[in-house]
Parts: C-alpha cells; structure tokens; sequence
C-alpha cells in the first residue's frame, strides 16, 4: 500500500471491472498492483475469457490475452494466471515480482474452504455484507468438509451471522451465531448469539430461545438470564437494544431521515468493536 502508481502503458477507453472488490482497471499496473494487494480475492472467477479479451484488445497485449486463454483453456492453476500478468510490466521489480509470486503459489497450496473463507472475510472487511454472506453461503452449502476442522467451521458460521448483524437482521444472525457456536465452542461466539437473540426478541427463554437443541430448565433460565444482564451491563448493551428499538420504530412511523443516520452512527460503532475469525 501507499506505491505511487506510474503507467507507461496503454490506458483503456472501456475499463475492466472487478465486481468483487468495486473497482475499475485502466491499465496493466493497475491489475498487477490489485493482484498484489487482494491476493486472497482471486479465485478461478478471475480467469475469465472477458479479462483476457480487454488485455487483448483494449489493452493491445495480444500476446499476454492468447497466453491467458490458453493458461483457461489448460485449466491451469490462478496462481499461475495472475503470475504472468504481474510479469507483463515493470511496475513492480523483479524481487517485488518474485516475492508476489511466492505469495500466489503460497495461497493456491491452502485448501479450497481456506481460500474461500478468505475471499468472504476480505468483502466482510470492505463493507461488502451481501456479498460476504453470498460467499459464507457458497462456503457452507452441503456436508461438511471433513478436512476442515470444527473451529474453523464454526469460524465461518460466526461471520455469516456477523454480516448478518451488521445489516441489523438479528433473526438470521442469532441463527448462524448458534450454529457456529455448535462447531467452535467459543465464548466469543456464544456471547454474540445472546445479543443477537435479545435484539431480535425480548424473551429468550421463549420457543425461539432453546439454547443448543436442549429444553432449559427454569434453574438454567435464571442463571442465564443473570450471565446476560451482567455482561449486557459490562458492554452497555441496554442502551443500545433501546437505541436499536428506537430506530425500527422511526423507521415504521416514517421517519426515514432519522432512521439512515442513526443506522450509520450505529455501525460505525459496531466496526469499531467487532473483528472476525
């Protein structure tokens, strides 16, 4: 970051653009310099004929396009691809060019659920929500993984649900937080379903309420309901399930313009106190 961007190349008239990251490409500097920063963005998505036709044709490197596609056509690896697009130019030296290298091939060694659980964290950490929950999906549709490990799993299900929190659906949020909690057992994950649950609903200890596919006996109602008033105490949380109530009501009544900016001071605060596994 912060490599001030010089392109001796051709600029395109039409740009490339790159859906998940929301940026446009006018140059080959600019995609070796995006390969080199989001290196955990590219998937086989990224070898795509459209990319090699606008090297092709709007970038005038016919013969790096005919190498792109037959690099597709080989089924060759994406490590491999964006290699030979970093080595196209000398935007970067040639040690910066090994080391990027080094980078790709590194990546392309870690199992498919590794790479694509870090495509979905990066577009959670660009604010992308509905298109990390997408990827989450993707990651977690159909059996299990047996390679991947429980806490890696839950890991990815605690982020689903975090995504889900951040756009204020704290139905789907404590559902997947549950889930999650369910693989990795951890605290942190099972402190996030408590308030997810008490931002969606009141009584936690109603139908929706089953802790973990276990009837809760009214001992174990009390002393969770006394777990959670403390560390809704320690976190402030009260005041920000009536801050959130508030809000659903300005937004049934109307009030719009209240309603977005508060929403926005809301998760500006969230960011600030939530990082993902």
């Amino acid at each position: 970051m912060g490599k001030v961007l010089v392109c001796n190349s051709v600029i395109a008239k039409t740009p490339y653009y790159i859906k998940e990251a929301g940026i446009k490409i006018f140059t080959i500097e600019e995609l070796s310099y995006f390969i080199s920063q989001n290196a955990y963005l590219l998937d086989e998505s990224f070898m795509n004929v459209e990319l090699c036709n606008f090297i092709k044709n709007e970038l005038g490197m016919e013969e790096l396009g005919n190498t792109l596609r037959e690099l597709i056509r080989k089924q060759g690896k994406v490590a491999e691809f964006a290699a030979e697009i970093v080595y196209s130019n000398n935007f970067f030296n040639e040690e910066e060019k090994r080391k990027i290298r080094d980078i790709l091939l590194k990546i392309s060694s870690k199992n498919v659920f590794f790479r694509r659980k870090a495509k979905a964290d990066e577009m959670f950490n660009r604010n992308q929500y509905i298109n990390s929950i997408i990827e989450y999906n993707k990651l977690l549709e159909g059996e299990k993984d047996r390679t991947v490990s429980n806490e890696e799993y839950g890991n990815a299900y605690h982020n689903l649900a975090s995504a889900y929190a951040r756009l204020f659906l704290f139905g789907q949020a404590a559902r997947y937080y549950k889930i999650g909690y369910s693989y990795n057992k951890s605290q942190e994950t099972f402190k996030e379903y408590l308030f997810s649950l008490r931002f969606y609903k009141d009584d936690i200890f109603g139908e929706d309420g089953v802790f973990f596919d276990k009837k809760i006996t009214p001992k174990d109602a009390a002393e969770l309901e006394v777990y959670l008033e403390n560390m809704m105490d320690e976190e402030g949380a009260k005041e920000n399930i009536k801050k959130v109530k508030e809000l659903m009501d300005s937004r049934d009544e109307g009030d719009f313009g209240k309603y977005y900016t508060e929403l926005r001071k809301m998760l500006e605060q969230r960011k600030k106190e939530y990082t993902p596994f």
